[in-house]
């Protein structure tokens, strides 16, 4: 009876250590914003990249920033920072999956997106360089009119899958390549977004290298949701055959009227 009772224990105790081990298995590492990097894994299909994997990049830095991103649109999915407390808080607005993300049709959006090749309206959708006119894909309707948004809409690089390379853990480059002809645009752009969590905390540098004289406006979009704050954004930089475009983000809290983050 003794040696029954031995076994059973035993038995016991293994089924409880295995289903310790199990849960260990199931349980995700999260990102300090509570992201499971895995609902960032996708493979996604495009008629002219083909398919691509998607996924998701962290990065950090010593003072508590962590900044989350998928190259699926190049987007700044969570940013985090310490509050005025201390508390490690996220500040801009995002999904918590990336078939969120992906499904245009059900949940649209630009969250912590790259939209280009050109941001805003083109009336009409159509532009003329050096006497040539182009008609772009028309994707919004307004005025009873219709336009070319954020170039070309779900077809237009905030629904692209970007190529990304994690140099370190503090930094993220993210390329594309748009072709001559892309929604109708004229000319091959090839984009780099490097970002930077530094120990001042964050430096973004977005260059184009372009191959001929075309229109293009790029814009980072990040939706913030700070208390009190003022947000200043400066993103925008129309180009017309320049080889660099750098662009700048401040914020400014009018408490302390100081700036809190730049980018640059």
């Amino acid at each position: 009876m003794k040696n029954l009772r031995n076994i059973l224990l035993t038995t016991a105790t293994a089924l409880v250590v295995l289903s310790s081990c199990e849960e260990q298995k199931k349980s995700p590492e999260l990102t300090v914003s509570g992201l499971n990097p895995a609902d960032f894994e996708m493979t996604v299909s495009d008629p002219v990249d083909g398919d691509k994997q998607v996924g998701l990049y962290v990065l950090k830095n010593a003072n508590g920033m962590e900044v989350c991103i998928t190259n699926y649109g190049g987007r700044v999915v969570s940013l985090v920072v310490p509050d005025r407390d201390g508390k490690p808080t996220d500040v801009v607005l995002g999904y918590d999956n990336i078939k969120q993300y992906a499904d245009t049709l059900n949940s649209p959006s630009d969250y912590g997106s790259s939209v280009g090749r050109y941001a805003n309206r083109i009336k009409d959708g159509k532009i003329t360089i050096d006497g040539v006119e182009y008609q772009l894909r028309q994707n919004d309707n307004g005025n009873g009119a219709a336009h070319c948004l954020h170039g070309g809409g779900n077809t237009g690089w905030m629904n692209k899958v970007y190529d990304a390379e994690q140099v370190d853990a503090q930094t993220l480059k993210l390329t594309i390549v748009a072709p001559d002809g892309e929604n109708g645009f004229p000319g091959t752009v090839k984009a780099t977004t490097t970002y930077k969590v530094t120990d001042d905390n964050t430096h973004i540098l977005t260059e184009a290298s372009l191959l001929t004289d075309i229109v293009i406006q790029v814009f980072k979009f990040r939706s913030f949701h700070l208390t009190n704050t003022v947000i200043i954004l400066s993103l925008v930089c129309v180009c017309f055959g320049r080889p660099v475009i750098p662009f700048v983000l401040v914020i400014y809290d009018p408490l302390i009227h100081q700036e809190v983050y730049a980018f640059f």
